[in-house]
């Protein structure tokens, strides 16, 4: 048997019997749905709120870094190339550029930026952004590159798809804490279309020799308000 929670409102009153006793009924209206629907249009109404103070926040933010980011251009361009420093206020520029990133995400989670897609071949990209992972997860973790063969176009917002990828590069140095492997894994399939005929889809696979996640941080990881904690992809 199958049993399902419900969500009801019981109403309780008194109401005089044959001989003049006191008896009471008592009506149970099932208002399961009207309590989703309510939590539902809570959550949206949270989402927004942290959107509206997201955008404001990432907008200050976008400012300090532009700063931040012309300096160290500057910097550069006056820092000979055998000097060592030189490195160092590149590894700055770099983190600025990713702080750029996660501003830009801020924005378009509050509906202030235009996600943009441009035609990029995944292959290019992932060559691009592995140098700055490189540094991020650190010597303990080896980065393996498996390209798929030809050019592998996808339409894709290049700041989204960076962030994930540095993201899921966090995820993966953090489950890692003795060092481990990661593997980053482009490639062309072909499989069935939602219209019946067979089609090229672009695969990129990233995987790890982390612990993962449990069965039940799984079952939640994609809920707005769910906090995964110390579990990792």
């Amino acid at each position: 048997v199958l049993f399902r929670s419900r969500v009801c409102l019981a109403t309780i009153f008194r109401i005089p019997g044959e001989r003049g006793e006191p008896l009471f009924a008592c009506v149970d209206v099932d208002v399961t749905e009207r309590t989703r629907l309510e939590n539902k249009m809570r959550d949206s109404q949270r989402m927004q709120a942290i959107g509206q103070l997201a955008g404001g926040v990432a907008h200050d933010f976008n400012n300090l870094l532009t700063v931040i980011a012309g300096y160290c251009e500057l910097l550069q361009a006056q820092l000979p190339d055998e000097d060592e420093r030189k490195r160092s206020v590149g590894a700055i520029h770099d983190a600025t550029t990713r702080a750029a990133w996660l501003t830009q995400r801020l924005l378009a989670f509050s509906r202030q930026a235009i996600v943009e897609p441009k035609v990029i071949d995944v292959n290019v990209m992932v060559d691009e952004i592995h140098g700055i992972l490189r540094r991020l997860i650190g010597e303990s973790v080896h980065i393996t590159i498996e390209h798929g063969s030809g050019a592998l176009p996808v339409s894709i917002d290049p700041g989204q798809w960076s962030q994930v990828m540095i993201n899921l590069a966090i995820n993966a140095r953090d489950a890692m804490p003795d060092g481990g492997h990661l593997v980053i894994t482009t490639r062309e399939e072909h499989r069935e279309s939602g219209t019946g005929e067979p089609a090229a889809f672009v695969v990129l696979a990233v995987r790890d020799t982390g612990h993962g996640m449990p069965p039940e941080t799984v079952a939640q990881m994609f809920e707005p308000f769910f906090k995964i904690g110390r579990a990792h992809v």
